[in-house]
């Protein structure tokens, strides 16, 4: 009877966090008939600088279930991800 021996494991978990912009640009021209057209924005890009779904997820998570104060999470996640200081107010509002 052969007797099987499962190999060990070992696992190392691991969160990896970086900053990804996304940059959109809107062009304005003038046809040949004169009138003056104006590139869109994407509907939910209401702002020049806004925060995405997973920054704002993560301010839930961290004041909310980790009872972490505004002011906290604003300086933790403004260190990690590099944002600028006078941008903390507006951390978790798309």
């Amino acid at each position: 009877m052969a007797v099987e021996v499962l190999p060990e494991r070992h696992q190392v978990i691991d969160l990896v966090v970086h900053r990804e912009v996304t940059e959109y640009r809107a062009v304005t021209g003038v046809c040949a008939c004169g009138q003056v057209h104006r590139s869109a924005f994407p509907e939910a890009v209401g702002a020049p600088v806004q925060y995405g779904p997973g920054l704002s997820a993560l301010a839930v998570y961290l004041t909310d279930y980790q009872n972490s104060s505004p002011g906290r999470y604003a300086l933790s996640s403004a260190r990690v991800v590099r944002l600028r200081r006078d941008t903390w107010p507006t951390l978790g509002r798309a």
